[in-house]
């Protein structure tokens, strides 16, 4: 959700906008890897959404590079990182950012081919608990989904008719709502965009 401060290339209703110049992994990359213990908090519920967003990801068969479950406890390892927090004030499932949440959640730094600064998906564990235990697991995946997303490159959308909402959408609640929980033709087309 958080990504406040980045120039958005591109806005368009029928597809995310690109975040930028440099603001995704390198056009390149075959694979990138996900470090799910960045934190060092080992494994949790949070490294099961993760993963299950990055299948989401892998298997919408975009042109983005294939992203790969990597487990050292090391938070310089992988290409971007998963974290997690706690809150029950927060009114977001997610962030994507450098830093944790009593950094304010800055987001990545763009760099002039690629990310200059490594990206980290943080989840709130408080809000991934309570979907799980109302039966909304696929919330989980979806907000994991979404802020992949933004490491991929890709800015928010604001639909809210559910005919037209994609998992980028800035308020994650609008996709969840209408069960878009994986990446949508605009979105795939948006990655094409991006790493094409």
């Amino acid at each position: 959700m958080g990504l406040a401060g980045m120039a958005m290339v591109g806005l368009s209703a029928c597809q995310p906008p690109q975040l930028g110049p440099g603001c995704h992994f390198a056009r390149s990359a075959s694979q990138v890897l996900l470090n799910h213990n960045a934190n060092g908090w080992g494994d949790g519920a949070s490294n099961v959404w993760a993963s299950g967003g990055r299948s989401h990801w892998n298997n919408a068969n975009t042109k983005a590079p294939t992203i790969v479950n990597y487990w050292p406890q090391d938070q310089n390892a992988g290409h971007f990182g998963v974290k997690e927090y706690t809150s029950n004030v927060s009114i977001n499932s997610g962030y994507t950012s450098t830093v944790g949440p009593s950094g304010g959640f800055a987001p990545p730094t763009c760099g002039s081919s690629s990310w200059a600064t490594k990206p980290h998906i943080w989840l709130n564990t408080t809000k991934g608990s309570a979907n799980e235990r109302n039966g909304r697991q696929l919330w989980n995946y979806g907000v994991a989904a979404h802020e992949i997303g933004h490491a991929l490159g890709l800015g928010h959308t604001t639909n809210t008719d559910c005919a037209k909402v994609h998992l980028m959408e800035s308020r994650n609640a609008t996709a969840q709502d209408c069960n878009v929980h994986h990446p949508t033709a605009g979105d795939k087309a948006a990655v094409n965009g991006i790493y094409d």
